[in-house]
């Protein structure tokens, strides 16, 4: 009766914990609620990636995408547009790469390099579109469960326009194949 005891007090305190840190074990899909009214917003979770952002001969950032031991976080705003019209797509991307399984975390201002914190602006929109660092603002990471993270970013590039300034977005982790 004592090693009954021991077991069911033992299972109890496992099977109530929490996760403390996340593995992404496959590329992860989800179509956002909260998004502007006027557009369409997705986050990509890449496991087993690394990001890089490089530079062009007119030196301007572009993203690269290769296997590695990070997970890379893509937050895509695609806004509504009139498809009758050339040149009239306008997307704004959120590019993030974290360490493997990722953990609680929250970084502000110049600690956001960290996480390879991005903006990216494309449209047709001369002089005014491309990809940045992001340098000013705050990016957290918390409520992790085994399934599932709060996440939050509040920034500004103040180099060109921007709609998306502010994502605040609980995520639940399931697998693309489960849909």
């Amino acid at each position: 009766m004592k090693y009954l005891f021991i077991f069911v007090f033992l299972f109890s305190i496992t099977s109530c914990n929490t996760s403390k840190t996340i593995v992404i074990k496959e590329k992860i899909i989800q179509n956002l609620e909260t998004c502007l009214a006027n557009g369409d917003c997705e986050i990509q979770l890449l496991p087993d990636s690394f990001l890089e952002f490089k530079k062009d001969e007119f030196n301007n950032y572009y993203p690269i995408i290769s296997e590695g031991n990070n997970t890379v976080i893509i937050y895509t705003f695609t806004k509504k547009t009139d498809k009758s019209l050339q040149d009239n797509s306008y997307k704004e991307l959120i590019y993030i790469q974290l360490k493997s399984p990722f953990k609680k975390i929250n970084l502000k201002d110049k600690d956001l390099e960290k996480v390879q914190l991005f903006y990216g602006r494309l449209c047709f929109c001369k002089g005014e579109s491309g990809y940045f660092p992001v340098e000013k603002g705050s990016f957290k990471i918390t409520n992790l469960t085994k399934n599932s993270f709060d996440l939050e970013i509040l920034f500004n590039t103040h180099k060109i326009p921007q709609l998306i300034t502010e994502i605040k977005e609980h995520i639940i982790l399931k697998s693309n194949s489960s849909n």
